[in-house]
């Protein structure tokens, strides 16, 4: 039968830990951000909350965003959730680089993103990695418009492992920067607005790949898909913990709210 992960049987995220306080009495970590306490939310897709696994085999994974754009799957497109795939502690779904893909059904790259401003989060950790390829724009896509040069993915760029935000606007403009290492949780942000686009990553490294001139999205009619490039011809390996997505551009308070959430609750 199918099984949702739910807040009652997920595993305890890290900040939810109890700790000894003084006199060995047990105090409560504080956990009081969540994606939905800022306007814009789009797309919120937690691998702790609202998984639903056939046989280790997800067919939908829920949006917590309150816009029912929840993702699925079906036959040998469905990736894995299974107790041993984590990311830190916590579980993760599993691309497995050879077809796994999920799509957001009914919904259009408009649905969760403004053409000019948007701001998308994400933590995961890549196994392997295609090789770049300049012509293609996105490689393996963490998070992509089917059909549509726009996205978030990774790459092995020969001496170094790369997130690459990328945006059409009739010029193919991107953003790389450079990450630790795979099988090693990474949590990347990737902006746009004002005409820039900016990417960036921690996870040991700190690095931010600076701004590109980027115009507005030019096409916005595209199904969002999870786990393979604009056109499925190359797939995402690895585990994805946690998608957050705003249809305008955060500002630096707000984007320092969700990047301690995630970097605190997934280790990276």
């Amino acid at each position: 039968m199918p099984r949702r992960i739910g807040e009652s049987d997920e595993l305890v995220a890290p900040w939810k830990k109890r700790r000894r306080g003084g006199g060995g009495e047990a105090s409560a970590i504080s956990d009081t951000f969540r994606p939905a306490h800022l306007a814009g939310l789009t797309l919120w897709l937690d691998a702790g909350i609202g998984v639903t696994a056939v046989s280790d085999r997800v067919t939908l994974w829920a949006d917590r965003s309150g816009n029912g754009r929840d993702a699925s799957a079906a036959g040998g497109n469905r990736p894995y959730y299974r107790t041993t795939d984590l990311i830190g502690m916590q579980r993760a779904v599993y691309f497995d680089g050879t077809g796994t893909l999920m799509a957001i059904a009914g919904v259009t790259l408009a649905d969760i993103i403004d053409a000019d401003e948007h701001s998308v989060f994400v933590v995961f950790e890549a196994t392997t990695l295609a090789a770049k390829d300049a012509t293609r724009y996105d490689n393996a896509g963490i998070l992509a418009g089917g059909g549509a040069f726009w996205g978030l993915a990774v790459a092995d760029n020969g001496a170094t492992e790369e997130t690459i935000g990328f945006n059409w606007d009739g010029n193919s403009d991107s953003v790389d920067v450079e990450f630790a290492a795979a099988n090693t949780p990474t949590y990347t942000q990737f902006l746009h607005g004002g005409g820039l686009l900016t990417a960036g990553n921690y996870n040991g490294k700190n690095s931010y790949g600076g701004a590109a001139s980027s115009g507005s999205t030019t096409d916005l009619t595209n199904t969002p898909q999870l786990g393979a490039s604009h056109d499925g011809a190359v797939f995402f390996n690895g585990l994805i913990g946690e998608i957050i997505v705003y249809d305008r551009q955060l500002g630096p308070l707000e984007i320092t709210q969700v990047r301690n959430y995630l970097r605190t609750k997934w280790g990276a």
